[in-house]
């Protein structure tokens, strides 16, 4: 076993390693035109364009149904050997490469690297929980990770099964834009399971990092500050709970702050390149959700207004430098029809009908005061459905679930920022100090408030779907993730806040290293209580439980407590570690001489051993890690999703049809190597329909169904669900219990 994980592993390095060269051939390209670049610019646009070549291959290899190992890992090597050709051809060697790259211009301070210290531990922490925890988010299991499981069976970019029919229930998800879901399916592929098909959602972590981090350098705030906003903004516990799921909201926010910072980056340096990658980064943008379009017209909009105002006050001086015929600048272009298009142009000549569905609706005004029929619009009912309309001021109740929601949610790292950035203000008033109002001051102030209300006009971001106006539903905790774009603008101006009102380094520390281990052990509380809820030993989901608080607090954290209950220990244990970590790290940064002396000699006994034995020990290392953590996913796999992979794989065969209905967890019918067809059979709520339902089971080979937890909880449903699996029914249960609250599977009786 631990031979073939071993070729698993070197298979998924190639498709992680392939795209490199390519990535660091325009990153030097990128570096050459213009030598101010710094070292986290350098960082991202590797992973921009890494991110994006891998999305490009896999929407080409899709498209002609070939998205399989083999030709992905063909295509891979082909990535590889044109990257290292146009590093040659650039006339570079390994040690003149090296010397092209940018290094940090200024030696990182102690506290600097105390704090970038405690956020690698934070990385450490998401490594193991991609790893090892399986995903239970209730989006990820309905239509996300179907659709990753349906293109690695077929090899194509379908949501339609092999009957022809749709693989889930969730209509506006079928005219979805999936560019990320690319990269969690190409992290499929090599293992065969879901390994690691959260590790995309890392990159995208790291991503945000950088781009908080230079994007707050541009706005004025100093080294140290923009890397305390980054810090604070990537432990976030739902910013950190987001990483182990298939949303693409943390993507999707990532994304538009590398693309705010690409454009705002070429609009001070005229670096070509930058604006070509800002294209292609737009594009990739665009084509992961369809409340991107909308952000990135903000983004556009933003840019032509700095534009026209430069031209207005320095006409002469305006240089645009766009070499028409630059391969950079249409290769720019091409990436962002195609990565920006495609899904949109799929969908409406694949599937036959236009994009149903907008993720932003701004208020219109009505044409005409008489409505042509009283059913109102669908376009109107998803507005209603957003907070600006749902939120009525004048409600108390409405203030509670939305502050305690959004503190509980957010914890101590956004109030961190929210004071920092509310202490300007504060400041200006008590010292009678005016802070200097630029075009850089401006900006940021117009996308504080310009996200902030795309934010507010985000359907369902009431956590209601607009059917009763004036109501908040706790389901808008867990719809902040389409705040998280406005939450980076908090960051960033957080930074520039803390730089202009000049607070001590020793205070920002101290809250970056409590914060970091704050948001790892909230976040962990927070998985543990879905982890509970999605078992069926909790009945009560986590934003119920935040909504208890607002009235019996002391009751509400009995039921937090009973619910972790002996998980307490590993919370205890993340404490420790961490401790012991920060601890390591003081020794490290302060030691004396004698301390230097020691560790000088432990390094120097190093030295004796050569290049290939280090080389080989870590190697081993790594397998031998990701063997233990693999098994140890299994161990959680079977405990949290309660051993239906080991039913399935026992009681059924390879590529054996499985049918469900009424159930939003799908994927768990795959089977923990994916190659079960899974087919969706929809129930209809009238009984008479029974018998031909169980025959078109028949006709389809279908001798296993799958069910639950209910979708529907009315009568009617209740009634036919229970008549089916009666002694008189059609289905005998062979796995599970509680088809309203658990997943469970039948077995079609006999005629």
């Amino acid at each position: 076993m631990i031979i073939q994980h071993l070729w698993e592993l070197i298979l998924f390095l190639i498709i992680f390693i392939s795209p490199l060269p390519l990535s660091l051939s325009f990153a030097v390209h990128n570096q050459r035109e213009k030598y101010n670049s710094s070292f986290a610019h350098f960082c991202l646009v590797i992973l921009t364009v890494w991110s994006i070549i891998q999305v490009v291959i896999g929407l080409i290899l899709g498209s002609f149904e070939k998205l399989d190992l083999s030709s992905v890992i063909f295509t891979e090597i082909i990535i590889f050997i044109i990257g290292f050709s146009l590093i040659y051809w650039q006339n570079h060697n390994f040690f003149t490469l090296a010397q092209k790259l940018p290094k940090i211009q200024r030696s990182l301070n102690k506290i600097e690297l105390r704090i970038i210290g405690a956020t690698a531990f934070v990385t450490v922490v998401l490594l193991e929980i991609i790893t090892t925890q399986p995903i239970t988010n209730y989006d990820s299991l309905w239509f996300h990770l179907p659709a990753i499981a349906n293109w690695y069976q077929t090899g194509a970019l379908t949501l339609l099964d092999t009957a022809g029919n749709w693989i889930f229930d969730h209509e506006q998800a079928r005219v979805y834009p999936y560019n990320w879901h690319i990269l969690n399916l190409l992290s499929i592929l090599p293992f065969h399971e879901d390994f690691l098909v959260a590790f995309p959602q890392l990159i995208a972590w790291l991503i945000q990092g950088i781009s908080v981090y230079l994007l707050s350098i541009y706005f004025g705030s100093n080294r140290i500050n923009s890397i305390a906003a980054s810090s604070l903004l990537l432990t976030v516990p739902m910013v950190i709970n987001q990483v182990n799921t298939i949303h693409i909201d943390l993507p999707l926010s990532a994304l538009f702050t590398s693309s705010l910072y690409l454009i705002l980056s070429y609009y001070s340096r005229r670096n070509l390149s930058d604006f070509a990658l800002f294209l292609a980064t737009l594009g990739l943008f665009a084509g992961i959700k369809i409340t991107a379009v909308i952000y990135g017209f903000f983004i556009l909009g933003m840019w032509a207004i700095l534009e026209l105002r430069r031209l207005w006050l320095k006409p002469k001086n305006t240089q645009f430098n766009w070499q028409l015929k630059s391969p950079v600048l249409f290769l720019g272009i091409a990436l962002l029809l195609f990565l920006g298009g495609f899904w949109y142009v799929r969908n409406f000549l694949h599937i036959n009908h236009p994009i149903q569905d907008v993720s932003l609706i701004a208020p219109s005004l009505p044409v005409s005061s008489t409505p042509i029929n009283s059913e109102p619009s669908k376009y109107f009912k998803i507005w209603k459905s957003t907070l600006l309309v749902q939120f009525d001021l004048r409600k108390i109740s409405n203030w509670q679930i939305f502050f305690w929601q959004v503190i509980l949610r957010l914890q101590l790292e956004f109030l961190i920022m929210l004071f920092q950035i509310l202490a300007v203000p504060f400041v200006s008033v008590i010292k009678s100090k005016i802070f200097k109002i630029d075009e850089k001051f401006i900006c940021l102030t117009i996308l504080l408030i310009g996200t902030g209300f795309l934010y507010f006009i985000t359907p369902y971001s009431s956590g209601t779907d607009g059917e009763i106006v004036g109501y908040l539903d706790p389901l808008l905790g867990f719809n902040l993730r389409y705040g998280f774009p406005f939450l980076s603008m908090i960051a960033v101006a957080a930074a520039v806040s803390a730089t202009l009102v000049r607070t001590p380094n020793k205070l920002i520390v101290l809250t970056v290293l409590i914060s970091s281990i704050f948001g790892i052990l909230s976040s962990k509380i927070s998985d543990i209580i879905k982890n509970s809820y999605f078992t069926g030993n909790s009945i009560v989901w986590g934003g119920q439980l935040i909504n208890q608080f607002k009235s019996s607090p002391i009751e509400a954290s009995g039921t937090v407590i009973k619910i972790l209950g002996n998980n307490l220990i590993y919370i205890w244990v993340y404490l420790v570690i961490y401790l012991l970590f920060i601890l390591l790290l003081h020794w490290l940064l302060f030691w004396d001489n004698s301390q230097g002396r020691f560790l000088t000699n432990v390094l120097h006994s190093f030295q004796r051993f050569s290049r290939t034995i280090v080389i080989c020990v870590c190697l081993g290392l790594i397998v031998s890690a990701t063997w233990v953590l693999r098994e140890k996913r299994d161990v959680n796999r079977t405990e949290i999703y309660r051993g239906i992979y080991e039913y399935i794989e026992k009681n059924t065969l390879p590529n054996e049809k499985i049918g469900f209905f009424l159930s939003r967890r799908s994927y768990l019918f795959y089977g923990k190597n994916l190659d079960r067809q899974v087919l969706y059979v929809p129930l209809r709520d009238e009984i008479d329909r029974i018998d031909r339902w169980v025959d078109n089971l028949r006709q389809k080979g279908i001798r296993i169904v799958a069910a639950g937890p209910l979708t529907k909880n009315d009568k009617n449903t209740k009634k036919i669900v229970s008549w089916l699996t009666s002694d008189d029914g059609y289905l005998e249960l062979v796995w599970g219990k509680d088809v309203e609250q658990k997943s469970v599977l039948y077995r079609l009786k006999d005629k």
